[in-house]
C-alpha cells in the first residue's frame, strides 16, 4: 500500500492484514414473487450493526512503533468509519445481491 491520507499524510506498507468485525448483527428484509414461472426476488434490503472492528496491518509504515500506534488508532475509529462508509456501499451491495440471488433462483 502506498498513498496519502487527507491528501497530505503519507501512508505506506506491505504485508498481511486482518480486518475483523465484532458483535455483528443484521436484519434482512425481502419480498419475493413469481416471474416467468420462477420465484423472483422483487426487493431486498438489510441493516448491519457491529460493536467493533479490529484492524491489524503488519508492516504499516514499516512496522515498529509508528505502525503499532496507527493500528491502535484504526481500532479506535473502526466502528465509526464503518458506519460512515456503509451508506456509500449499501446500494451497490444490495443491487448485486438481488441480481445474484435472482440468477440462482432461475435455475
Amino acid at each position: 500500500m502506498k498513498g496519502k491520507v487527507f491528501r497530505f499524510f503519507p501512508i505506506y506498507g506491505d504485508g498481511p492484514f486482518e480486518l475483523r468485525p465484532e458483535g455483528v448483527h443484521y436484519k434482512i428484509y425481502a419480498y419475493a414473487g413469481f416471474k416467468e414461472g420462477h420465484v423472483h426476488l422483487k426487493s431486498l434490503d438489510f441493516e448491519v450493526f457491529l460493536s467493533g472492528v479490529r484492524a491489524k496491518f503488519d508492516g504499516l509504515m514499516g512496522g515498529g512503533v509508528v505502525g503499532s500506534v496507527l493500528n491502535r488508532i484504526l481500532n479506535g475509529i473502526g466502528t465509526t468509519l464503518f458506519h460512515r462508509l456503509e451508506p456509500i456501499f449499501h446500494d451497490p451491495i444490495r443491487d448485486a445481491l438481488i441480481k445474484q440471488i435472482n440468477k440462482m433462483l432461475e435455475v
